[in-house]
């Protein structure tokens, strides 16, 4: 009698273990397809990324027309960073005189043919400090005024980086989320 019951709780123990098992396999084989899910997503944008710069290239090489190339890099750059907005302003003489010259929303983008002037003090530091700015969730929204300019959207986030040649700062690209997603560090690596 003393041995069946042994043998019983031993069959009990090894359903538990058995059951343990198949559970440890099952979160194993979950987690393996999140990480190959994973893999998958950044290989898309990294498609994503390399489809758009051999675009661009390709219309460099062909001498297309700069307004057209600048159109085109920021409607896809837009895209590519999931923004709602994207504002590219060149720099007018003085670093403090800055000039929206292309936009794109969801809904439309446009070159300017009539310069628009920039006067959100952060897209200015940006310019005359030469750093990179992304603001932080929950931060004040007078912070994003006149930041989406011809537009509809009201800004959550925005991140910003000046255009450089050599040492000198040209221009300035920025981008805004309506939404709570944070920029990443990979978005600001640009």
């Amino acid at each position: 009698a003393v041995t069946g019951f042994v043998i019983r709780g031993l069959d009990v123990f090894e359903a538990v273990q058995k059951r343990k098992m198949l559970k440890l396999q099952d979160e194993r084989d979950k987690a393996n397809q999140a990480a190959l899910n994973a893999q998958i997503s950044a290989l898309e944008a990294a498609e994503s990324w390399s489809n758009a710069l051999v675009r661009i290239n390709s219309q460099i090489a062909k001498l297309e027309d700069v307004d057209s190339i600048l159109m085109y890099i920021v409607e896809n750059a837009r895209t590519l960073f999931a923004a709602d907005y994207l504002g590219l302003a060149l720099v007018d003489g003085k670093p403090t005189q800055l000039l929206l010259r292309y936009y794109a929303t969801q809904a439309k983008s446009e070159y300017l043919e009539q310069y628009t002037p920039v006067e959100n003090k952060h897209l200015l530091d940006v310019i005359n400090s030469q750093k990179a700015y992304c603001s932080l969730p929950g931060e004040r929204v007078e912070n994003f005024e006149d930041v989406c300019l011809f537009s509809d959207v009201t800004p959550s986030l925005l991140a910003a980086i000046p255009l450089q040649m050599e040492t000198t700062s040209i221009g300035l690209l920025w981008i805004t989320r309506e939404a709570q997603n944070v920029f990443s560090e990979t978005d600001m690596i640009w």
